[in-house]
């Protein structure tokens, strides 16, 4: 019977466990807003915690338009998500005025978008 082969393992380095979190990914749309408030009003100034009230109205409302969006486009079995789905979805989610002043200035960014993309195509 032959003796069996063994192979002497090498010895494991272990390697020090780092206590570094990862930051959770956090949108701020703070500096934005502090611009905008600049632009229409100059001498007032903002809180830190105005900034964070208006930057938590953003982010849920942006969601909101985000998941009311993917809503349609799997209803129409669709696989891309469009400037008129993005319409439809803030149509549906916004009340009266603000609704139709979202839409005209939605409406406007994209003509102004597809204006500045054929310049840059010709």
């Amino acid at each position: 019977m032959k003796p069996k082969l063994t192979r002497e393992r090498k010895p494991v380095i272990e390697k020090p466990i780092s206590k570094k979190l990862k930051k959770k990914k956090y949108d701020n749309y703070g500096t934005y807003l502090f611009r905008l408030m600049k632009t229409i009003n100059e001498p007032c100034g903002i809180s830190k915690q105005s900034i964070l009230v208006l930057n938590n109205l953003v982010s849920d409302l942006l969601e909101n338009i985000a998941r009311e969006a993917g809503n349609l486009v799997n209803i129409e079995k669709k696989k891309t998500l469009s400037a008129r789905d993005i319409q439809a979805a803030v149509g549906l989610i916004m009340p009266g005025e603000l609704r139709n002043h979202a839409m005209a200035q939605g409406k406007k960014a994209v003509s102004l978008y597809f204006v500045n993309l054929k310049e840059e195509n010709l």
